[in-house]
């Protein structure tokens, strides 16, 4: 060990203040010669796990600590041992979660275990009287009684300290406390300190000029070599008047860092005890409870195809059995019966309480799983191997989480609290860090750029970006119009590129709970974060290192959306839906898959999964699950994709590399898609056991070097060539050839067992849609949050036939409903100079335009969301041609023809009018349940909203009902309108109305009788269009594409008749709904960009040359697009070669 240890060290896990992530601390330490390294971040442990994992790859003694407060009453801990340790944890979660918290108090009541360093001797008197002992110093005699820690008086080492130093080493001869030399890291090098000060502002919302004196850390404070702090703690001694006490407080910090004797058992799991039946064993309990799940899954008629059930009858029974048999063998053997146990447990609680949910991960591969309800894929029927999710040689803890309802995780999650003790379960943190755009957001408002130019300037910033930024922002389309070298934008970028990768504070892990079998602050600290939930002061791969169980119990929108279709497919047309039983393959979902109509359905809905399946021509569910595995980059990158879509076509062979292989890989063509295949590879061709094709499939992925590589290959292929036998030789070459497809292989392929948990989910989410699109409208529109807005699923699904009326106060509920009844309000509109705009005819249903060509799937499309369901008065000669087709067709129902039933449509709920407060929705609801609004002044008299949320409710249309005419309502509402001068008592609100009561707004709705406002005209078609967009993100009386003006939309194609100009140079006018930025391999930028237009969607590529140019043009809200239309396998795509945005645009349409 060195002769100076560095024991005050902060690093990014000291919230902008630390300037180096734990593993940058540590390569810098072991390039300077130390043997060991403290972390000690204030007031956590954040990133200590990190830390110690990188000292000890290194080969540096991790010590691991916290500094407690903040100077000049700081504590700097560091555990001796583990008993310290969790003393440290409980002291750091009491600092966080106890209001009251008193650092002398706890740090005497919890006993030491620890060294305690502080620098103020006021405070060391304190924690002395409190019962704090002093630390026996190296020079100070006997050391028998000086391993349980102590008290120590800090040197930093700084110039800063000079003043105070000739009292702090009185203090300490008369209080008994020895001296220890500490340095202060918390750079890396001086050249940080600019970036440090703006850190340190960005943290206070303040300017960096402005900023107070101590706020930031000395400027010598970063990490130098060993004998220079040794040499900065001399001069300092000797410039404060006192240099006899450097020899001490130097012995003291090699004496301390030697007495820090911590060691973490990293790896092993710790499984909190599960709950079982009185008089039954784990192991006994988990036998029972499988055998059970065997019969219930396997003991339905033989023949069946569902997948949900896979192969019936009595052969197949005793299949699973066995198998079960043998995993519970392993599972018993391996100390992983409770952790069975307790995800069986969470899983019956939700299904008994009728929450959607599914077990996900490698997982699905364990028969045991099938049968205890966690999974609901088939390991028997796709060939799931056990040996993925756990074998022998596997010590990490296994992979089973759970999907849930989204709406109601919450219970799942209490419960688990319940059963396990809220002391044993918290929920897991995420450390979000800055990127580039959050860290020029930061340094600029530091450096005094005022917050209306930071938001304008970040939104040219990407996300991710590579240094230099200056110069990486001059070539960056999206980065145009801006002189990025005008000051003080340089000194910003500089800045923001040091801050790039720091951590910015703790969120909440999506899904993530730990399980403890104690108290978990004997592993980790706990705090609050966002909305006051506790979590783990560690992250997932630190909770993962500790050994902690280890949940994820995400809420899944898709089981939310699938189940609110199957209960209004029930309650609305009497059928009753078990999406785990559904027919495979099936004509209309088939359909769907193979052209890439998959918009709105789990997993499928991308542009790269939506081009696949097209590739793909993808009609059943396997097909389904093959597609989730390849549409991840790296198998395209790698060739794999188009492989296998080729293979799969019968466009080209399969290729088996030996006999062998064929039957292991026949299933995927000869491509390894699944890592069960790389497994079943090595396994067959070398003679392993799956559990040792498993290990070899992790080795490369984890090997470093050629000579990590090399090693492994030269064993592989021995092996491989030992195996042969009579008739079934295997020379070195081939061994060799199917060695570079292993490892060509293993870093894309993809885990079977979630493919299949995620495809049966994606093929469910395609059938609902085929079958059942008005029903599974309603759930995507309340619960789907996809990578799209909201008008681009409802677009899709008006192609589909589903009509979507206005919200509604007399109508609407808070969410999206179905609705039976036919959709004409009580009145019609004011008529203005436009017409009525109410008595537009809805188109019911049409044939999907991917079945039909241009111009006939221009006619039939139903893109146009009309108001009324009473065809009505002839339209402006100025509508769009295929409105008019639409209403021509109309026109020529004869009179007296027999009507159907009104289809059923979607009432979008009031929850989707911006800026509607959910407590004055309930008001509206609760109100209107007493009798009808007859006029705003009497909605306004009873619902009480503000002025904003009238005028939203206006533009989306929610107020049509009353009979007047949007501008007259706006201006009604505006004559009832007043502003308060100041804030009154709150009012209640309605009984029963969730909420209770609500604070009365700066403006809000005077009650009055009708005001006598003049009838205006209506607004035009645009306008109105542009009002329901800017209030709801959506549109009912038209489109936004029906304003561009003709030449823009002169000699374009509709996006869903692209493939009929394949080769040939066209364009096409939409809107944009989806961006991708990529590198090219030569580090150039391109662009995939998704246009929406009323036909549906079309896919362009800017590559290189063409995003420089006209990428800008790009982000416009309405964009033409010019290029070539090329076909790859069936995926159409437009090669851009220019774009121009649309002048003429309308309001944001987001959603």
């Amino acid at each position: 060990m060195s002769a100076f240890v560095p024991l005050r060290v902060r690093s990014h896990g000291s919230l902008l203040y630390g300037m180096a992530s734990p593993e940058a601390l540590v390569e810098r330490a072991s390039a300077l010669g130390y043997g060991a390294l403290a972390l000690t971040d204030r007031d956590n442990l954040y990133l200590a796990i990190r830390f110690y994992q990188k000292a000890r790859a290194e080969g540096l003694t991790p010590l691991l600590g916290a500094e407690l407060g903040a100077a000049p009453h700081a504590a700097l801990l560091l555990p001796l041992d583990r008993r310290g340790y969790a003393n440290l944890c409980r002291l750091l979660t009491l600092r966080h979660l106890d209001p009251g918290f008193d650092a002398i108090t706890a740090l005497a009541e919890l006993g030491c275990g620890a060294h305690v360093i502080v620098e103020s001797p006021g405070l060391a008197a304190s924690l002395l009287a409190a019962g704090v002992p002093a630390a026996r110093g190296a020079l100070g005699g006997a050391r028998g009684a000086d391993q349980a820690g102590g008290l120590w008086l800090g040197v930093r080492g700084l110039p800063a300290e000079r003043p105070r130093l000739a009292e702090r080493a009185a203090a300490a001869r008369r209080l008994g406390v020895p001296l220890v030399a500490t340095g202060d890291c918390v750079m890396l090098a001086p050249a940080d300190h600019p970036a440090h000060r703006a850190a340190v502002a960005a943290a206070a919302g303040e300017l960096i000029e402005r900023l107070p004196p101590g706020a930031c850390a000395a400027p010598e404070a970063w990490l130098a070599a060993p004998a220079e702090w040794a040499r900065r703690v001399r001069a300092v001694c000797a410039g404060g008047g006192v240099p006899e006490a450097a020899d001490e407080a130097l012995a003291n910090n090699a004496a301390l860092a030697e007495r820090c004797r911590l060691t973490l058992e990293l790896g092993t799991p710790i499984f909190p005890r599960a709950p079982v039946p009185e008089g039954e064993t784990g192991p006994g309990y988990l036998l029972r409870l499988g055998l059970e799940g065997v019969r219930r899954r396997y003991g339905a008629a033989p023949g069946s195809t569902c997948h949900g059930l896979g192969p019936r009858g009595r052969a197949a029974r005793a299949r699973a059995a066995r198998r079960l048999r043998h995993e519970l063998d392993l599972i018993q053997r391996l100390g992983f019966t409770d952790y069975f146990l307790l995800v069986a447990d969470i899983v019956n609680f939700a299904r008994a309480r009728g929450i959607p949910t599914v077990g996900r991960g490698s997982g699905a591969g364990s028969i045991v799983a099938y049968a205890l309800g966690i999974t609901n894929v088939d390991p028997l029927r796709y060939g799931l191997y056990f040996e993925r999710f756990l074998h022998p040689q596997r010590r990490d803890c296994p992979d089973l989480d759970i999907d849930l309802c989204w709406r109601r995780r919450d219970e799942v999650i209490q419960h688990v609290y319940d059963t396990y003790g809220a002391d044993r379960v918290a929920m897991i943190s995420t450390h979000a860090t800055l990127g580039a755009r959050s860290a020029f957001r930061e340094t600029a408002k530091a450096l005094g750029v005022s917050h209306a130019r930071v938001n304008a300037l970040a939104k040219r910033v990407p996300r991710e970006l590579e240094a230099p930024y200056v110069d990486r922002l001059a070539g960056a389309p999206e980065a145009r119009g801006v002189d990025w070298r005008e000051p003080p934008l340089p000194e910003a970028l500089r800045l923001a590129e040091r801050l790039d990768g720091a951590l910015r504070h703790l969120s909440i892990h999506c899904g993530g709970v730990v399980i403890g079998d104690r108290p978990l602050t004997a592993y980790t600290p706990l705090e609050r974060a966002a909305k006051g939930i506790v979590v783990s002061q560690f992250e997932m791969r630190a909770i993962e290192a500790i050994g902690l169980v280890k949940m994820d119990l995400l809420g899944n929108r898709a089981l939310t959306t699938i189940g609110e279709c199957v209960s209004l497919v029930r309650e609305h047309r009497g059928l009753a839906v078990d999406v785990e039983r559904l027919p495979d393959p099936e004509p209309a979902t088939a359909a769907r898959l193979a052209t890439g109509d998959t918009l709105n359905c789990f997993q499928l809905e991308s542009p790269a999964m939506r081009h696949l399946l097209r590739m793909l021509e993808a009609r059943t569910l396997y097909e389904t699950i093959a597609a989730v595995a390849l549409v991840r980059p790296g198998p395209a990158e790698s060739g794999m994709k188009e492989a296998f879509c080729r293979r799969r076509r019968g466009l080209e062979p399969a290729v088996f590399l030996h006999p062998r292989l064929e039957p292991v890989l026949r299933a995927t063509h000869g491509v390894m898609l699944y890592e069960e295949d790389v497994m079943c590879v090595a396994a067959s061709l070398a003679g392993l056991s799956l559990a040792e094709g498993d290990q070899l499939r992790r080795a490369i992925g984890a090997a470093r070097g050629d000579g990590e590589f090399r090693a492994l290959e030269a064993g592989f292929v021995a092996q491989a060539v030992r195996s042969s036998r009579p008739g079934d030789p295997v020379d070195a070459a081939t061994a060799r050839a199917v060695w570079r497809e292993l490892t060509r292989f293993a870093a894309y392929a993809f885990c079977k067992a979630h493919a299949a948990g995620y495809g049966t989910l994606a093929y469910q989410c395609t059938w609902l849609k085929a079958h059942f699109p008005t029903e599974f409208a309603v759930g995507i529109l309340n619960h789907h949050a996809g990578m799209y807005a909201t008008w681009v699923h409802v677009e899709d699904l008006r192609r589909c036939g589903v009509v979507f009326r206005a919200p509604c106060v007399m109508r609407s509920a808070w969410e999206t409903t179905l609705e039976l009844e036919p959709g004409a309000e009580t009145t019609e509109p004011d008529a203005g100079a436009g017409g009525r705009a109410e008595g537009l005819p809805r188109a019911r249903s049409a044939r999907h335009p991917a079945s039909l060509r241009y111009p006939e799937a221009r006619s039939a499309s139903p893109w146009l969301p009309l108001a009324s369901d009473v065809p009505g008065s002839s339209l402006p000669p100025s509508r769009p041609l295929a409105l008019q087709m639409l209403e021509a067709a109309v026109a020529r129902v004869e009179p007296g023809q027999p009507s159907r039933p009104p289809a059923p449509a979607v009432r979008v709920g009031l929850g989707r009018v911006f800026g509607l407060a959910e407590a004055t929705g309930a008001r509206i609801v609760a109100a209107r349940g007493d009798r009808p609004f007859r006029s705003l002044a009497d909605f306004l008299d009873r619902a009480r909203p503000t002025l904003p949320e009238v005028e939203s409710l206006i533009l989306a249309g929610a107020l049509d009902a009353t009979g007047r005419s949007r501008p007259s309502l706006l201006l009604e509402a505006r004559a009832g309108a007043r502003a308060w001068s100041a804030p009154r008592a709150q009012a209640a609100a309605p009984a029963g109305v969730p909420g209770g009561r609500r604070a009365t707004p700066l403006i809000e709705i005077e009650p009055v009788a009708a005001f006598a406002t003049p009838a205006l005209p209506e607004f035009d078609l645009a306008a109105r269009v542009r009002g329901e967009a800017q209030a709801t993100g959506l549109w009912f009386s038209g489109h936004p594409l029906d304003a561009v003006p003709a030449a823009a939309r002169r000699g374009t194609v509709p996006a869903a008749a692209l493939a009929d100009h394949v080769g040939q140079r066209v364009a096409v006018v939409g809107l944009p709904c989806a961006y991708r930025r990529v590198e090219t391999k030569q580090g150039q930028r391109m662009l995939f960009m998704t246009l929406a237009d009323e036909s549906g969607l079309a896919e362009c590529v800017f590559f290189p040359d063409a995003y420089r140019a006209h990428g800008a043009a790009a982000h416009g809200e309405i964009v033409r697009a010019e290029g070539r239309v090329d076909d790859t396998l069936g995926a159409v795509t437009l090669t851009v070669e220019r774009a121009t945005a649309v002048s003429e645009r309308p309001a944001a349409h987001g959603g």
